[in-house]
């Protein structure tokens, strides 16, 4: 819909010969695109007031339509366009003057559905990260936090992600999970992490519990307040710790449904009709239709409401297999999540599992991402390695997405991991290294290079598992003209086999074009991180941009902290998202110098950390606007 802003009541310019005043209607602090003003202008110095009206129709500001909620319109005098003199301007005089604000439909033409082409809708990250700073939990049982959030609306799912330290000592079993309104996720699955050691051991890590669900306790996630939960329960004796000496986080945000997402049982999905279900028969264009039909569109389509197909009736896609296609200027995240209830292989080389994802584009990249349970066991100074393919080939732009465990000492220890990272697509004898269309992904284990076979490992276990698919448009600094609604812009500095021995100081730098001011950067680690060598010991690892560590909220960090010498790479995420750094500064537009830390704990001497052991890591740096 559009504004019809009006002004009614007296301006007047006095004072001032050849002279030019104007007054204007903003949005939200902005103008419209077609813009709704008026100016005077006199040739002769007169006093003269006048009731004068000023009207006009705004729809879209800044290229941005104006999405329904609270708007503040103003209505605002100064210069004219031609010149940057101001003069003695006067609104408003003894009668009564007033501003009115109509909500206008579009005009409709005879009924008729909307033309092919547009987005579902236009997309704008909506995101909500609540931190807690060392909350040092030690309950067994019970919920270690809640993030409340508002979704706006009823056809999109929730991606929840913990980022921070988890830990069970001895011999013991505990689960970490998510519930939605107090509900556990139904559609696809659980969210959720379990730890099991086979010795006494303390060892606190970082971990991330992350993903994307669509129903909880078997109920639809509509729009409105939700309560985001992360709980804890024990399966195997007590002592379990959660965020301990460090900062960690919970992470929601809305996203459009998966890109080949079939609808509820009899629903639709796209069009206006939010997921309802098809009502036969209905009319359209004076025929009556008693099953879907795909007259005037590409794929099939049917109504939700009975009767003839209208300005009020709604209607949707009966499938949704297919991704409906965007408008060339606004992004679309096209996603899949593929999940496994208690995988629990024991392949120790090969294709663990492969998945199927119709990719859109030659020139996009694909993200790809585990998220799960990996172990090696029964050996000792012995290493496994798990990586991804595609169409059986490893990435080689910029490099292999892969993570190693490697143990100097026989431990039967199952913890999450992340194993992910961007592949590009990169032009090769006129061809696309990743073409558009079907895209085989395999997630794989073997042997670390220089090692022998991989001894007993295991790839989930008796938690969800899950591989993540994004496909990712080329990183835009700028904004392109004519773009509307959210242009990604990030990027990826990854290397492979770093083998960074450094204590203290900075491991990774990653220099990032920031394309405005007031944005908020999330930042992600992917790749090795160990501590060896001591007892009662702990090291951090940690970002800054520009020198300073993140302050809005809070730091972006993560520690191991280990009882015993014992010498044990594993994968480790550091992620969090960051609006300001050092005493509170705004992270301005331009370049900003990211950098990747590791030093030691409050409390605690320097000891022997390692980052990037034999295996690809890699910095994220993604641009988003602020949260909700």
């Amino acid at each position: 819909t559009s504004l019809r802003l009006t002004w009614s009541g007296d301006i007047r310019l006095h004072g001032c010969t050849g002279c030019c005043m104007r007054w204007h209607f903003t949005v939200n602090g902005l103008e419209c695109d077609s813009t709704v003003d008026g100016q005077v202008y006199q040739a002769q110095n007169l006093n003269i007031h006048r009731i004068s009206t000023i009207t006009g129709y705004c729809r879209h500001v800044s290229g941005l339509p104006l999405l329904q909620g609270q708007h503040k319109i103003q209505f605002n005098v100064g210069n004219c366009p031609f010149t940057d003199d101001l003069y003695d301007a006067y609104t408003g005089h003894h009668s009564n003057s007033r501003i009115i604000i109509e909500e206008i439909a579009p005009t409709r033409s005879p009924p008729s559905l909307p033309p092919p082409g547009p987005p579902i809708y236009i997309y704008q990250p909506n995101w909500r990260q609540c931190t807690w700073s060392a909350k040092n939990d030690d309950r067994d049982y019970g919920d270690f936090g809640h993030c409340s959030f508002t979704k706006q609306r009823d056809d999109t799912w929730l991606k929840v992600s913990y980022h921070g330290d988890i830990r069970v000592i001895q011999h013991h079993s505990g689960r970490w999970f998510f519930r939605i309104d107090g509900a556990e996720c139904t559609v696809p699955d659980s969210i959720d992490a379990e730890l099991y050691q086979s010795i006494s051991f303390n060892n606190h890590r970082p971990a991330a519990i992350t993903g994307y669900c669509r129903s909880a306790g078997g109920s639809r996630i509509r729009k409105g307040m939700h309560n985001v939960i992360l709980s804890i329960s024990r399966a195997i004796g007590r002592d379990m710790y959660t965020c301990w000496n460090s900062v960690c986080r919970m992470v929601i945000e809305e996203v459009p449904p998966p890109a080949n997402a079939f609808p509820d049982a009899g629903g639709t999905c796209g069009g206006t009709a939010i997921g309802a279900s098809c009502v036969f028969p209905f009319s359209y264009k004076g025929k009556s239709y008693s099953q879907c039909t795909t007259v005037e569109r590409e794929q099939s389509w049917c109504a939700t409401q009975g009767g003839d197909v209208g300005s009020h009736n709604k209607w949707g896609y009966c499938i949704c297999n297919k991704k409906i296609s965007t408008s060339a200027t606004a992004y679309m995240p096209q996603w899949e999540q593929y999940t496994w209830k208690g995988l629990n292989s024991r392949i120790n080389h090969g294709v663990v599992r492969e998945i199927v994802f119709i990719k859109e584009s030659d020139q996009t990249s694909l993200r790809v991402s585990w998220h799960g349970d990996i172990r090696i066991r029964g050996c000792t100074n012995c290493c496994g390695r798990w990586f991804f393919t595609i169409d059986g080939e490893e990435c080689s732009s910029p490099q292999p997405i892969d993570a190693v465990v490697y143990q100097s000492n026989d431990i039967n220890l199952h913890r999450l991991a992340t194993v992910g990272g961007i592949c590009e697509s990169e032009l090769e004898n006129g061809a696309y290294s990743i073409a558009a269309g079907t895209r085989r992904i395999q997630f794989r284990v073997g042997q670390c290079p220089s090692f022998g076979p991989v001894s007993d490992p295991y790839t989930g276990w008796s938690y969800v598992s899950r591989i993540v698919v994004e496909e990712l448009p080329t990183p835009k600094p700028v904004r392109p003209p004519q773009s509307i609604g959210f242009v990604p812009n990030y990027k990826q500095c990854a290397f492979h086999s770093l083998n960074k021995g450094e204590d203290q100081g900075i491991i990774i730098r990653c220099p990032f074009v920031k394309r405005e001011t007031g944005s908020y950067l999330r930042l992600t680690y992917e790749g090795d991180i160990r501590l060896a060598g001591c007892n009662v010991c702990c090291m951090r690892w940690y970002f800054t941009v520009d020198g300073a560590e993140c302050s809005v909220p809070a730091k972006i960090d993560a520690v191991i902290h280990i009882t015993g010498s014992i010498n044990h790479h594993r994968p480790g995420t550091v992620s969090g998202l960051c609006g300001g750094v050092g005493d509170g500064r705004t992270l301005q537009q331009g370049e900003r110098n990211v950098q990747f830390r590791v030093g030691k704990c409050n409390a605690f001497e320097t000891s022997d950390a390692y980052t990037c052991w034999n295996s690809a890591c890699r910095v994220i740096v993604e641009e988003v606007p602020p949260p909700q």
